[in-house]
């Protein structure tokens, strides 16, 4: 029953925290149209400094209780559970986003990192779901399904470089292997567009 408890005020901070980190990037976004992407003029703003302290103070405050849980458990432990490693990799992503931000760094960078942080929180977000007993179970599910597939991957993802090499070679520089690859890729998915292949064999004399 307390741990029932105690898992739900975490998974209740979490969500107040996405919360804020959604707010703090729709400012964020409002503020560098407006300053045109300008972060020296972006972070002087209040109500980006307000949510970035806020948001700042519970990150490192998460950071400190994952420390003080891999001392009472042993590193081994610790690591075996994949939400102590999602937590810390959320936490130490918004610290150097706090960082980046504070220190006016590149805006498009910023927008990066700020990306990748909102993929984890919401990976966060699944672990806490899965605590769940009907979540629960297809969440184990779905982990042992991946872990039984990547062999499979492994060998898609040697025949897919092979043709995305050869096609890039075949065609010459008239396009790219980037180019190349995201159409193989595409065609892969279904995206089968005859004219649009026609089109990238073409090359000019």
């Amino acid at each position: 029953e307390f741990g029932q408890m105690l898992m739900l005020m975490s998974a209740l901070a979490h969500v107040i925290f996405m919360a804020l980190y959604g707010g703090f990037l729709l400012v964020l976004r409002h503020a560098g149209v407006e300053e045109e992407g300008q972060t020296d003029k972006i972070h002087q703003r209040p109500e980006v400094m307000a949510l970035l302290i806020v948001l700042g103070l519970m990150s490192f405050g998460g950071l400190l209780e994952e420390a003080s849980q891999m001392m009472e458990l042993t590193w081994r432990t610790w690591r075996n559970y994949l939400g102590n490693i999602v937590d810390v990799t959320s936490f130490a992503l918004f610290v150097v986003l706090f960082g980046m931000v504070w220190s006016s760094y590149r805006y498009d960078v910023i927008l990066a990192v700020g990306a990748v942080e909102t993929l984890v929180l919401f990976i966060r977000l699944v672990f806490f779901a899965s605590m769940t007993d009907s979540m629960g179970s297809l969440m184990r599910m779905v982990i042992e399904i991946i872990k039984d597939m990547r062999y499979f991957f492994t060998l898609l993802g040697m025949i897919f470089s092979g043709f995305a090499i050869a096609f890039a070679v075949l065609l010459g520089p008239s396009n790219s292997y980037e180019a190349v690859a995201f159409k193989l890729f595409s065609v892969m998915l279904g995206d089968w567009q005859y004219d649009y292949l026609l089109d990238m064999m073409h090359t000019e004399d």
